[in-house]
């Protein structure tokens, strides 16, 4: 029989650090004072990260989950916002671009060793429309390859994050029928390849919450309880990581829901989901209110996992 985790201990809660500290992630210094005083805290068992520039900043953040009585056992870094920014492009059917970003995902896989990372964290370039998108999804493929197996030289997992094809984001993956041909494809030679599941994008991709996780089930390995406004007509439409409630379609009743059918389906039953609430703090947010996101991302996590222990069976 397969052991299984006992229902208090599934959620494994997590932190999206560039997320509910948004207005200053990228200060030198300040993601690793917040990662000490999350290991201080004790409550989450795990760490998502942005790339993390500074090498010294990258030795203290390693030097935090070192400490006597941490708790924080996973540690994911994402690599998204960086993409953006710089750029990068797994899927471009120029083979000089693709090659170019995957071999400085392949460096920032390197620094994210020195974070004590076990998993990294993708999404797919820009969709660049209908004519190339077999091209894209075959780059893509390619692209994924390679990092899954130099992730795994570097003992790391690679986490590959389906956003939306609409709402401004524009990425060639994607709704769950184009991930789940790209993952049935590539899970079986690459068992390290995982997918995270975010609510926000499966709902902005018109789909419904539960049926997109089933559909998934064998692929999932983490989880982002994320909000948005699905109004077209309202100015907040989109994947702006609002807080859980109105005007968004993310509550408590809704996040338990969805976790109450992964523990359902024993998905990751053996070691524990790893759950995020992804909630981004504002950028004009003044530094007296520096922990209003993460505060409240927190409360909603616990209650949820409150929740959660009374009604799993």
């Amino acid at each position: 029989m397969t052991m299984t985790v006992d229902k208090r201990d599934y959620i494994i809660p997590s932190v999206h650090l560039a997320e509910v500290f948004h207005a200053s992630y990228k200060d030198r210094g300040a993601l690793a004072a917040s990662v000490e005083h999350i290991v201080q805290d004790g409550f989450y068992r795990s760490v998502e990260l942005p790339i993390i520039e500074n090498k010294e900043d990258r030795r203290r953040i390693c030097e935090a989950f070192l400490v006597p009585g941490c708790r924080v056992g996973n540690v994911i870094v994402w690599s998204g916002l960086y993409a953006a920014e710089h750029e990068l492009d797994i899927n471009s059917c120029d083979e000089a671009i693709r090659k170019k970003s995957v071999d400085t995902l392949k460096r920032l896989i390197e620094e994210a060793c020195e974070c004590g990372a076990g998993n990294f964290g993708v999404v797919s370039g820009r969709d660049t429309g209908i004519l190339e998108r077999s091209c894209a999804f075959r780059a893509l493929m390619k692209s994924l390859t390679e990092l899954t197996e130099f992730a795994k030289e570097h003992k790391q997992n690679l986490i590959f994050e389906p956003v939306e094809r609409f709402s401004g984001r524009n990425a060639l993956l994607g709704n769950t029928e184009d991930t789940l041909q790209l993952l049935e494809l590539l899970k079986p030679q690459l068992p390290t390849l995982y997918c995270c599941y975010d609510t926000a994008h499966t709902a902005l991709n018109r789909e419904l919450l539960t049926a997109a996780l089933v559909n998934m089930q064998n692929y999932i390995g983490n989880i982002h309880l994320s909000n948005a406004v699905l109004d077209l007509e309202d100015p907040l439409y989109g994947d702006n990581h609002i807080a859980p409630g109105l005007p968004g379609f993310l509550t408590v009743k809704a996040a338990e829901k969805l976790l109450l059918k992964a523990w359902e389906l024993n998905l990751n039953r053996k070691n524990g989901m790893i759950v995020c609430t992804e909630l981004r703090q504002r950028d004009d947010t003044p530094k007296t209110q520096k922990f209003d996101a993460y505060v409240a991302a927190t409360d909603f996590l616990k209650q949820l996992m409150l929740e959660f222990v009374l009604e799993a069976k």
